[in-house]
């Protein structure tokens, strides 16, 4: 269970285009050191500051088509194509 407090985060769900949860996604924000993967729900988290600060994020998984997508229409939910 994760008990941390999560205030100041983003929670990103990725999925695929049946809408099933993309385990082990890469999730980076472009132009910082920072590279987030999803969990076991499809979820990652990361601080709204980084989100903020930098313009934008990839997405990457193995069968998936690569994403790059501005911070600013970062939504709750990022759906990937399969290859």
């Amino acid at each position: 269970m994760f008990a941390a407090d999560q205030s100041g985060l983003q929670v990103i769900t990725i999925v695929d285009n049946n809408n099933e949860l993309v385990t082990g996604a890469k999730v980076e924000v472009i132009g910082s050191r920072h590279v987030y993967y999803t969990n076991i729900k499809g979820e990652c988290y990361i601080p709204s500051g980084l989100l903020r600060q930098y313009k934008s994020l990839s997405v990457e998984c193995i069968s998936y088509k690569s994403i790059s997508i501005s911070t600013k229409e970062v939504s709750e939910k990022i759906t990937l194509e399969f290859r």
